[in-house]
């Protein structure tokens, strides 16, 4: 699965063979179950995620309702851009 997302940014960029080797050596690939939150409101993003298998959906709450902001694909990267270079607690899900 690992090789299909280094593939994807191939396409992209020419990743070089340090990266690669980087990547495959830092990187942990991890399994969560089907609605399991990566990440909740008040919590500060700490990791960038790469989702190598299934379909994410983040969302936020407003008045009470859940407002879907957006759905991410296989081989797409995912986190809360905000909070995660800001290194502050973020409001999505």
């Amino acid at each position: 699965m690992l090789q299909q997302f280094l593939n994807r940014c191939n396409s992209i960029y020419p990743v070089s063979e340090a990266l690669k080797n980087t990547l495959e050596k830092e990187l942990e690939i991890i399994e969560l179950p089907k609605n399991h939150h990566i990440l909740k409101d008040g919590q500060r993003n700490d990791y960038v995620y790469v989702l190598l298998k299934g379909l994410l959906r983040t969302y936020y709450i407003k008045d009470g309702a859940e407002v879907c902001s957006r759905f991410m694909e296989e081989q797409h990267i995912c986190m809360s851009v905000i909070s995660f270079f800001s290194r502050t607690p973020g409001y999505e899900y």
